[in-house]
C-alpha cells in the first residue's frame, strides 16, 4: 500500500514538473514573428512582372501546338473597331464566327499578355532536358506587328503540383521560369475550348 502512496506521489510530482515547465516554454520563451519570417520567406521568389515585355495591340497572331491538338488564331478589327478573330483549325480550315465565343477568345489573350513567373529557376540555363524543355513539343508563337514575333516553351510540371517549367525564344525569355498551374492551362486548350458546349454540340 505504502508503495502505491509513493508511485502515486512521485507521478503526480512529475506530472506537476512537465506542467511547469511546459507552463514556461508557452508563456516566456520568445516568438518568431510570422510577418517577418514564414511569410516573407515565400513571397521571395514571386514577381508580379510580365514574362512579355511587348505591346499586345500590335498582336496579329498566335499558333499553339500541345500533344492533343494545334490552332492558329488571327486578329483583325472590323469597320467599328471591334475585334474579330479568325480561328484556323490544324486542318487549316476556319471555324465560323458565329461558332467562337469571343470572351473566352479574349480570356485567353489576356492570360497570355498578363502571365508571369513564380521564380527564375535557371539563368540563361542549356539544360533544357531536365526540365522538359528540349523538345519543345508544347509552343505559343506570338506575332506583333513589324514581324516581332516571341515563342513560348512549356516544360514538365515541377515537383509537388508547384507549377511548370517554360523557357522563351526571345534574348529576355532565354532562361527557365516556373509558372503557376493556372498560368499553364492556357497551354493545353483546344479549338473547342473556344466554344460553348451548346456550339460544340
Amino acid at each position: 500500500m505504502r508503495k502505491q502512496i509513493k508511485l502515486l506521489i512521485f507521478s503526480s510530482l512529475i506530472f506537476a514538473f512537465l506542467g511547469g515547465f511546459l507552463f514556461f516554454l508557452i508563456y516566456f520563451c520568445p516568438k518568431e514573428k510570422v510577418s517577418d519570417v514564414s511569410f516573407a520567406n515565400k513571397t521571395t521568389n514571386i514577381s508580379d512582372e510580365k514574362l512579355i515585355n511587348k505591346n499586345f495591340k500590335n498582336l496579329e497572331c498566335i499558333t499553339l501546338k500541345n500533344r492533343g491538338d494545334s490552332f492558329t488564331v488571327n486578329l483583325e478589327k472590323n469597320e467599328k473597331g471591334e475585334d474579330v478573330y479568325h480561328l484556323i483549325k490544324a486542318d487549316c480550315s476556319e471555324v465560323s464566327q458565329d461558332l467562337i465565343e469571343k470572351s473566352i477568345m479574349k480570356n485567353f489573350i489576356n492570360e497570355i499578355e498578363e502571365m508571369t513567373s513564380l521564380k527564375l529557376v535557371s539563368e540563361g540555363s542549356d539544360d533544357f532536358p531536365k526540365y522538359g524543355l528540349e523538345n519543345k513539343n508544347i509552343s505559343i508563337t506570338l506575332n506583333f506587328k513589324g514581324s516581332d514575333s516571341v515563342v513560348l516553351f512549356l516544360g514538365n510540371e515541377a515537383p509537388f503540383s508547384s507549377g511548370y517549367y517554360l523557357s522563351g525564344s526571345s534574348p529576355e525569355l532565354n532562361n527557365i521560369y516556373l509558372i503557376s498551374e493556372t498560368a499553364a492551362e492556357v497551354f493545353f486548350l483546344n479549338v473547342e475550348s473556344f466554344m460553348t458546349e451548346a456550339k460544340v454540340a
